[in-house]
């Protein structure tokens, strides 16, 4: 573990692990960073088998490997002191079934909201061998020369890093990431790692993030660095041989190229996404904002039709698991949310449309990660469609009805919904609705300039 006064988490983060000292012969190895000021230290002792002090280099693969070569144990299993370890008693088992050709196995790693509410693999549990080590002082990565890694879904890990440490970390990763990676590159500029974690580096300084990772809209934008972006997000995805993680990258240059205002090299990337992997959302998210977008600037109603239809596609899609790591709000709230947008603008035009925009708000605040941030204003506007709708609002909403049995009907004359539900829709208040006005990601004044 590194940890640099982290003592308000670190016993919690011990207690998820010690349930395996009832299975296996467990060694708790900690290392205190000598900077830290808090109770660390002291808990440290009081737990571990092995505690030692190290000095900070600006380097996090050292202090993992030196973690290592302190350990052991024939497996090393790594946490950090804000990370709470679930279904961690389904480990003996894995190991018990191992074949000798494993050196190490992924759980699946889910940050918190304040982290950026991402989901992906990391390799956590390995073979205490030569070989199988760290590198990268920043972003570090685990190097497995022989042999071979599986994941697995029984355990995974939760990053629960408290406020007041998130900042400092921030604030130490940013003083390290840019220089570390361009020396890097200095060597050998095609290095993928490098030029991924630059280019997402100078799109973070480029403009502020909202809670689902992308570009706030109200958000100052910085060309500069939103060309350093492209620049670096476009090597990347020319050299890199890993798949997901170009579709991401792939994503992250979309919102580069929307904010500098070429939105047709925007359209074109969010095509190429749902071509090379159309069973993940962001694809789709791209388009639909895309659409969104056209249909505020030139209120047409199609851009509306258009970007509903993408919305609508991605919100069916689960949350992956591969090892890099992606936005999970998109595989939760975000299309629901998008839609109750969607719905919330055509009610302007047909008050009908109110249902469907109640249902998707319905389904938007059932989600646990949905900000609270956003969740007392769509609960504000929520409850005034009800209150418009009448007391018949529970023949209405989403009790025993499915989202798919209200579908858009297009005719010469438009559009009008029509419900194959056991309800029947009542007279509803032609007063002007109230439109939800939680912002996406799209920018009302995009000047379409960089």
């Amino acid at each position: 573990m590194m940890l640099k006064d982290e003592a308000e988490t670190l016993i919690q983060t011990l207690q998820s692990i010690f349930p395996l000292k009832n299975q296996v012969d467990l060694e708790v190895v900690i290392g205190v960073d000598r900077k830290s000021s808090d109770k660390t230290l002291k808990i440290s002792r009081k737990y571990a088998d092995v505690c030692f002090r190290f000095d900070w280099h600006d380097d996090f693969s050292e202090i993992r490997n030196l973690l290592i070569s302190k350990s052991s144990g024939d497996w090393i299993l790594i946490a950090d002191g804000h990370e709470i370890f679930h279904n961690i008693d389904e480990i003996p088992g894995i190991l018990l079934q191992v074949s000798n050709e494993i050196t190490g196995f992924a759980f699946l790693v889910r940050m918190n909201p304040a982290e950026g509410s991402t989901i992906g693999q990391q390799l956590r549990l390995f073979r205490n061998i030569s070989g199988v080590r760290y590198d990268g002082a920043v972003h570090n990565r685990l190097n497995i020369d022989s042999g071979k890694s599986l994941a697995t879904d029984k355990v995974w890990v939760y990053h629960d890093r408290k406020e007041k440490l998130r900042g400092e970390r921030y604030q130490q990763r940013k003083a390290m990431l840019e220089q570390k990676f361009l020396d890097v590159l200095k060597n050998n500029p095609d290095d993928p790692r490098a030029n991924y974690y630059l280019g997402t580096y100078y799109l973070s300084q480029a403009a502020e993030k909202d809670e689902s990772g992308i570009i706030k809209p109200d958000a100052k934008i910085d060309p500069v660095n939103l060309k350093k972006a492209i620049k670096f997000i476009e090597k990347y995805i020319s050299v890199s041989e890993f798949y997901e993680e170009k579709y991401l990258a792939k994503w992250y240059l979309a919102q580069a190229y929307f904010h500098l205002g070429d939105l047709e090299t925007t359209k074109q990337i969010g095509y190429n996404m749902f071509e090379q992997m159309a069973e993940m959302p962001l694809g789709q998210e791209i388009l639909g904002e895309l659409f969104m977008f056209e249909f505020k600037e030139r209120q047409n109603t199609r851009g509306l039709m258009l970007a509903e239809n993408w919305f609508k596609l991605s919100r069916s899609k689960k949350a992956p698991f591969v090892s890099c790591f992606f936005p999970e709000p998109f595989f939760t709230w975000i299309p629901w949310e998008r839609l109750t947008e969607i719905y919330s603008l055509a009610s302007q035009k047909e008050p009908k449309r109110i249902i469907d925009a109640i249902y998707s708000a319905e389904q938007t605040l059932k989600y646990p990660d949905f900000p609270e941030s956003r969740r007392q204003n769509l609960e504000t506007i929520l409850a005034s469609w009800k209150e418009l709708i009448g007391e018949n609002i529970d023949n209405i909403g989403s009790r025993d009805r499915q989202f798919n049995n209200v579908h858009t009907v297009h005719s010469g004359n438009g559009s009008a919904l029509q419900n194959k539900s056991r309800y029947t829709r009542t007279k509803i208040n032609m007063a002007k609705l109230p439109e939800y006005t939680e912002k996406s990601s799209v920018r009302e004044q995009h000047t379409g300039k960089p």
